[in-house]
């Protein structure tokens, strides 16, 4: 049991090596492209924090960047959606003049659309309006035919149609009562006794690069006609995110450039962490160096200012090893009195033993 015991914690052990290695081995090979990417920067900031005494500065700089960071990434957004909704949104309305010539047994028109942005694959519906007088030989002329022709660059044809229309009908009853009741208008000049008429000739006509809008050439069935104007009028048909931007305009806006920031945000954290981990060993090492460095100055080598205190340190020390030199040697003076002192009285000693050893002799002779 104790074997297998120990075989199970070994495979374990070997197990937690090898996925440690592995992930080892991806984060590295992950960090690659952050440490090209940041190659640049690295080139630009290493002599700069080489230089740099103090970990404040590292700090300064990284904040620094850190603000740039965000002023980009919110004005490059703001840009970016901008350029989108210009490349994503083509013009909405486009409106050209009709000129028919009434000298053709057909009148006919042709209309330039001009120089204009091109959208691959685009649909478009095209409408002519027209303002038609109320009157009798246009009411007596009933239906009439519109043919429109879309040419390219080329002079080739790409689209073609055929719509009728007419005036709307009115009775006598119902024109006497809309004259009596628009009289004072009329009479100044302010209305006009007309019709408008909307009449759609294509929809969903695809523009390729190709095969581009260039010419619309226009025909009336019927010489007898009565215009005061006519106007051709182009517009998008969108789908998509076309139709999302052009139609929830605020919506997206917030959205897509909100997306677009914090997206480079992240971009640029990761950038800013792998410069933080690059660059501070070489921080600390220059901090470290400029931390001894000011140490030696603090011991005299540094300003004259710190010069001029170390000395005066150095002069009070001095006086203090004095005094206390004097104090020492003032002892031993008087330790060398007193022994001094001592052996003379050592020295009186033996001559007073002597000198009564001397009285008890002649004292013992006397009696004897």
């Amino acid at each position: 049991a104790a074997r297998v015991g120990q075989s199970v914690v070994g495979a374990l052990a070997l197990a937690r090596d090898v996925v440690l290695g592995v992930l080892m081995y991806v984060a590295h090979v992950l960090y690659m492209p952050v440490r090209a990417v940041t190659y640049p920067f690295r080139a630009v900031l290493f002599p700069a924090v080489s230089h740099m005494h103090s970990n404040i500065a590292w700090y300064l700089t990284l904040a620094g960047l850190l603000m740039a960071a965000v002023a980009f990434s919110a004005v490059s957004s703001v840009v970016v959606y901008l350029l989108l909704y210009w490349y994503s949104v083509p013009t909405m309305l486009a409106s050209y003049p009709v000129y028919f010539d009434f000298r053709l047994p057909q009148p006919e028109a042709v209309v330039d659309l001009g120089d204009r942005a091109v959208y691959h694959r685009q649909a478009y519906d095209l409408t002519i309006d027209f303002d038609m007088p109320e009157s009798p030989e246009n009411v007596q002329l009933g239906m009439f035919m519109t043919y429109l022709s879309v040419l390219d660059v080329h002079g080739d044809e790409i689209h073609r149609s055929a719509r009728p229309t007419r005036l709307r009908f009115k009775s006598e009853l119902l024109q006497v009562m809309d004259t009596v009741v628009r009289m004072l208008p009329l009479l100044l000049g302010i209305s006009q006794q007309e019709q408008h008429i909307v009449l759609s000739l294509l929809e969903n006509a695809v523009e390729t690069d190709s095969h581009a809008f260039t010419t619309v050439k226009l025909q009336l069935s019927k010489p007898d006609v009565q215009i005061y104007t006519s106007t051709l009028t182009m517009s998008a048909r969108l789908t998509g995110l076309s139709y999302l931007l052009y139609h929830y305009r605020v919506l997206m806006a917030m959205f897509l450039i909100q997306l677009l920031f914090w997206s480079q945000i992240a971009f640029f954290g990761v950038l800013w962490v792998g410069l933080v981990y690059q660059t501070w060993p070489v921080v600390a090492a220059a901090a470290g160096g400029a931390g001894a460095h000011r140490g030696g100055h603090g011991n005299g080598t540094g300003s004259p200012r710190n010069g001029r205190r170390g000395r005066a340190r150095r002069r009070e020390s001095g006086s203090e090893s004095d005094s206390i030199e004097e104090g020492g040697h003032d002892e031993d003076i008087g330790e060398e009195k007193s022994a001094t002192s001592g052996s003379g009285a050592k020295k009186k000693r033996p001559r007073q033993q002597e000198k009564g050893k001397g009285k008890e002799k002649e004292k013992e002779k006397e009696d004897v």
